[in-house]
């Protein structure tokens, strides 16, 4: 069951969660995580969609962890551009995990397009605003050269509302 996500001021931070998922609304933008993918996704998608429908709102960033690589992946939920997904889980671990599409792949039953993936070692920095939630990674191959610059993405951060909530696609 989700929790419908209530109008803040803009200095407030109101955690909401639903089960194995955790929303946060920020600064009237909203940030959601999601629990382990492997096993939860479906259950995180259909309490993001229920969230979705219940608030009219849309999250602005969808992060994710756990699978051993890091993939940014755009589904367009709402008019007026991509909802960003990303899966930030190269901390570490030694056995990465293969990403099994290319960059510019797109899902035939969601469309939604795989526009970065590494398998490296690595991390990523977010900077979020008023204005637009950017962030840039850096990839550590296994064979111990310098540290490179991976991917680097920018999104509006405006609050998101459906006209129609009950419009929302599957994801």
């Amino acid at each position: 069951m989700s929790q419908a996500i209530p109008d803040i001021k803009p200095d407030e931070c109101v955690p909401v969660h639903m089960d194995t998922c955790l929303t946060l609304d920020v600064k009237r933008y909203i940030l959601t995580e999601l629990g382990y993918p492997n096993v939860e996704v479906e259950l995180c998608d259909e309490q993001m969609e229920n969230a979705i429908r219940d608030t009219g709102r849309v999250p602005n960033l969808v992060l994710s962890g756990h699978v051993h690589d890091y993939q940014r992946i755009e589904q367009t939920i709402a008019p007026g551009g991509p909802t960003p997904f990303i899966v930030c889980g190269n901390g570490g671990y030694h056995n990465l995990h293969q990403v099994h599409s290319s960059p510019g792949d797109k899902a035939a039953d969601t469309g939604a397009l795989l526009k970065y993936a590494a398998v490296e070692w690595g991390f990523m920095t977010l900077s979020i605003d008023e204005k637009q939630i950017s962030g840039t990674t850096v990839e550590i191959d296994r064979a111990g050269h310098p540290p490179k610059n991976g991917d680097s993405f920018s999104y509006p951060a405006k609050p998101i509302r459906l006209a129609n909530p009950k419009s929302v696609p599957t994801l």
